[in-house]
């Protein structure tokens, strides 16, 4: 469990030249995997490059906590196919927009001038709120009042659109919805930002602010537009990744991983607010806030402890005993649900591997940095009869969320990790 070394993936990986390279830059989300470390895993895995070599579609990778779904574009650019799951239906929207843009018969350039001709017909003028949505009542909350009227017009122009117009307008749609709510992203809960509030407060004072925003929904149409296409003309081929969304039904089947390897970047601990930070988009494609309530009840570690999955793990029970010295019963539930709830789901997604990269940091729980790396990769070794091929440590270069003197939640001085790992499991 000692074999470790420190390395750059960002110098390691030449395939791109910085985490926005073409669709890796096209959507946000909380920390996003960024596309080095993936790239990373493919080319350093014997099976994927013999898929790579011989285009073999026989291979596929897996990425049970898959967010946007880098794992996927990588996969896809070296003919490999992916199955990626989450618990966030906005993975779904954004691969059905790749698909469908990526197979349209029209190249992404000519379907950007069709949106583009369409957002030159729209008036300038006060637009009395669109009813083709349910969830008008709540969405107000979150705009100045002319501001959401702009809105509601261009989301009631989308259903007009073409499948390929649609599929390449929603993600700058949904870039320029976010960029105009009170909502910050930096700090990933959705709230009410001083700093959003005095920032939408300028661009108004303004008298073209619509002309501005048409200029920029604009803008990244021509810029989501050059990324398909430069995608396009390096894989021409089929991108077809496996789905599953998972269903916040009890009832529902249990999903098992094919993937021969897998690639991934579960939560670190208690970074569970994805459900959250993606609502307004969610609401904004008409999912209702009853399901976004259910489906945020099941990120981790929300959820219950699973009092059948044994943490088979050295660490994880040092790290436990230590709460318990400290009678912190709050912690101690994370704890436990996390890594029950987190091991759950890899061990599903591994049934069929036989490569395993799992990118994980070592996050804080009241004050104290908890292993990740350490108690995976023993459970790993321990319960599941994996070997630890390695555990490579990288410097975080950058991070968009949010910092602050002291977390609001404990009032702890708040500390941010300065390294990630990328921990390799074979057998």
């Amino acid at each position: 469990m000692t074999l470790a070394c420190n390395v750059s993936f960002r110098a390691l990986d030449d395939t791109v030249n910085s985490t926005t390279d073409g669709l890796y830059g096209l959507t946000k989300y909380p920390a996003k995997f960024i596309p080095q470390v993936v790239n990373y895993a493919f080319d350093k895995s014997p099976l994927l490059q013999s898929a790579n070599a011989n285009r073999h579609d026989g291979w596929s990778v897996t990425d049970p906590f898959a967010g946007v779904g880098t794992v996927a574009i990588s996969a896809h650019l070296r003919h490999i196919q992916s199955e990626l799951w989450d618990i966030n239906p906005m993975m779904q929207h954004y691969q059905k927009a790749h698909a469908t843009v990526l197979a349209s018969s029209e190249t992404p350039l000519h379907i950007a001038t069709n949106i583009k001709t369409q957002l030159k017909t729209v008036r300038l003028v006060r637009h009395a709120a669109s009813q083709f949505m349910s969830n008008l009542d709540y969405l107000c909350q979150w705009y100045h009042p002319e501001v959401f009227a702009m809105l509601t017009h261009l989301w009631s122009i989308y259903p007009k659109c073409t499948d390929a117009e649609q599929a390449l307008l929603l993600i700058p749609l949904l870039r320029i919805t976010n960029k105009w709510s009170y909502n910050d992203l930096q700090r990933q809960k959705l709230c009410h930002s001083k700093r959003k509030h005095d920032q939408i407060d300028s661009w108004l004072t303004k008298d073209n602010w619509k002309q501005h925003l048409l200029e920029d929904l604009s803008n990244q149409v021509d810029d989501a537009a050059f990324r398909y296409m430069t995608h396009k003309t390096t894989a021409p081929w089929e991108f077809n990744p496996d789905i599953h969304i998972v269903s916040p039904n009890p009832d529902a089947v249990v999903v098992q991983g094919h993937g021969d390897v897998v690639v991934t970047s579960p939560p670190y601990l208690q970074a569970q607010e994805y459900i959250r930070a993606s609502k307004l988009s969610l609401l904004w494609l008409g999912h209702s806030l009853d399901e976004i309530r259910s489906r945020n009840r099941l990120e981790i570690p929300y959820g219950s402890p699973k009092r059948d999955q044994v943490v088979a793990s050295p660490m994880f029970a040092h790290v436990h005993k230590f709460y318990e010295r400290n009678e912190d019963s709050r912690a101690l539930r994370v704890l436990e649900s996390y890594f029950s709830n987190t091991l759950d789901v890899l061990e599903r997604a591994t049934v069929n591997a036989k490569e395993t990269y799992l990118f994980v940091g070592a996050a804080g729980l009241h004050g104290t940095s908890i292993p990740l790396d350490v108690i995976f990769a023993e459970h790993f070794v321990y319960k599941l009869g994996w070997t630890h091929s390695v555990t490579l440590h990288d410097k975080i270069v950058a991070k968009t969320l949010f910092k602050s003197e002291t977390n609001p939640a404990t009032g702890r001085v708040d500390q941010r990790m300065s390294t990630e790992q990328l921990v390799v499991l074979v057998r």
